[in-house]
């Protein structure tokens, strides 16, 4: 694909964590879990210390190659890296270790479950080694792992532009990783889709919350995540269900989003509610419209609806839909909560904006 193209079809004001598996990344290979399994570099929360290893970290009678395959939360040209070998043990001192990254179109995945102290199976070991990923061009050639006292390295990528969906981590033995961090720009999803529509609000894509009225639990952006949500904290309550609300409010529980990138034709919304507390009463949502950040006033386009609590619920856009749209507004009635928020529909290839 052309570079020329890229440059117009890519929100570059936004890098996106292609490797957070609460992007969606996940590792769909790995030639060996010794001492902690490979799952592990993916995670966001804070590295822990205790006995077992909360990282990627391999024995010394492991094979030379040893090797994982990610699959990246989305579709990508590659720009950062970071690695993060915190509370890894001093092994990494001599340790080197190497990236690559290519285009992948298998769904097969290996059994992740109870990965730690295991090896791969002859068959997996076969079936993966058949894609040929030792022809993927290095974006880190052998490189040396962090020393224990500088815990963080980044490093620039100066890519040719290339679109990746997968990435290839080889480490020597004894080596270990805790978090892995890749850095990138997400193609404009109709690019690499056979469907026009996508996910106008998603966080891949450059979506984010820029304002909210109310925040009682959760955040307005983990609405925006596109992984399904873990529990009932997973997502964005803008009351306490618990306290008696005022029959006049000077402000309404309300969030807005900018989207990913202009829109003229606006499909439906999906409100997912599958985690909420039980506590949340019945409640209404209302989406509105706004076309740029010159004009303030929003327009109408999902009226006034009862949800489904507990569901994933699909509600068609009825209301201007066909209007140029770069915000929404979601507004959501005392005593309920959202876990996600999507609206789907058909974007131009934009210039820039």
């Amino acid at each position: 694909m052309a570079v020329s193209m890229l440059k117009k079809t890519l929100p570059f004001h936004r890098t996106v964590d292609l490797t957070s598996s609460r992007n969606g990344a996940k590792i769909i290979f790995s030639t060996g879990d010794h001492y902690g399994v490979a799952d592990n570099m993916l995670k966001r929360e804070e590295i822990t210390s205790n006995l077992s290893v909360d990282g990627w970290q391999l024995n010394a009678e492991t094979r030379k190659n040893n090797y994982v395959i990610i699959k990246l939360a989305t579709s990508a040209i590659i720009k950062y890296i970071c690695i993060d070998t915190t509370h890894i043990k001093q092994h990494n001192l001599y340790c080197p270790f190497s990236l690559q990254a290519g285009h992948l179109e298998s769904f097969f995945s290996q059994d992740r479950k109870c990965r730690i102290g295991k090896s791969a199976s002859l068959e997996d070991l076969k079936y993966f080694e058949s894609f040929d990923t030792k022809s993927w061009p290095f974006y880190l050639k052998k490189t040396q792992l962090p020393s224990p006292e500088m815990s963080k390295q980044y490093y620039n990528i100066e890519s040719n532009n290339d679109i990746v969906t997968h990435v290839k981590l080889t480490l020597c033995p004894m080596g270990g990783i805790a978090r892995l961090y890749i850095y990138g720009f997400a193609v404009y999803p109709p690019l690499i889709t056979l469907s026009p529509q996508f996910n106008l609000v998603s966080l891949l894509y450059g979506a984010h919350c820029v304002n909210s009225t109310h925040c009682f639990s959760g955040d307005p952006n983990l609405l925006l995540l596109p992984t399904p949500p873990l529990h009932k904290n997973d997502g964005w309550m803008p009351l306490d269900p618990k306290e008696e609300v005022k029959e006049f409010m000077f402000q309404r529980p309300a969030v807005d989003f900018r989207l990913a990138y202009p829109v003229k034709n606006l499909s439906y919304v999906i409100i997912d509610t599958t985690n909420i507390d039980e506590i949340c009463s019945d409640f209404t949502i209302q989406v509105y419209g706004r076309s740029s950040t010159q004009y303030r006033t929003f327009y109408p386009l999902v009226p006034k609806t009862q949800v489904v609590k507990n569901s994933r619920q699909i509600i068609p856009v009825t209301e201007n839909k066909d209007w140029r749209t770069l915000f929404v507004e979601l507004i959501v009635s005392p005593g309920g909560a959202i876990n996600r928020f999507a609206i789907f529909g058909e974007s131009e290839l934009p210039d820039e904006f």
